[in-house]
């Protein structure tokens, strides 16, 4: 009798480890689930301001040729990033 109680608390024990372990192991999942989220955003976010400001170079190298074109003349450099940037912040917020 004594040995089967005995056997009884061990198998007890071993099912309450086995669920502590569980749980450990299913925090830990989420915890990294949070932290590689985390990171994608940081990546996407990172790879939008790239992009934007590639766009905006782009953006910025084709507006002052076609505006030379147009005009027969370059655009000073200040004038032409003032209207690039004025322009972008009117597209973006649009």
């Amino acid at each position: 009798e004594e040995a089967r109680q005995r056997a009884g608390e061990i198998i007890d024990n071993s099912n309450r480890r086995a669920r502590e372990i569980v749980a450990v192991a299913r925090s830990e999942a989420e915890a990294e689930r949070g932290r590689e989220l985390e990171r994608a955003r940081v990546e996407i976010d990172q790879t939008v301001r790239q992009a934007r400001e590639t766009l905006r170079g782009d953006f910025a190298r084709i507006s002052a040729a076609a505006a030379g074109k147009i005009l027969g003349r370059e655009l000073d450099p200040e004038v032409h990033a003032s209207l690039v940037d004025e322009f972008v912040e009117k597209l973006y917020n649009a």
